[in-house]
């Protein structure tokens, strides 16, 4: 398969930053050698599907926290993630 060098040059330069100029060589190189989408395998573990379907969220409390960050009330109390995360042995 061959892929034009603008499709290498716009890759290369997302992953660079750098859109306006040309990206170098080995930059382009490895875009290249990039696994295609037909190389990637993904697997989801047994506990994960067992999350995904038992996991609820609670829309009104998503709601609240979206509208409280754009209005820019929301603070984050560190000491009590802390305290979290030390008790829960993380």
């Amino acid at each position: 398969m061959r892929i034009p060098s603008r499709v290498y040059n716009q890759a290369a330069g997302q992953l660079t930053g750098r859109q306006d100029q040309p990206a170098p060589q080995e930059e382009v190189d490895a875009v290249a050698k990039a696994p295609s989408v037909e190389d990637v395998r993904v697997a989801v573990s047994g506990k994960a599907k067992k999350l995904a379907v038992a996991s609820s969220m609670d829309a009104a409390k998503v709601a609240r926290l979206r509208a409280a960050i754009e209005a820019g009330a929301f603070s984050i109390d560190s000491a009590r993630i802390a305290d979290a995360i030390a008790q829960s042995g993380g």
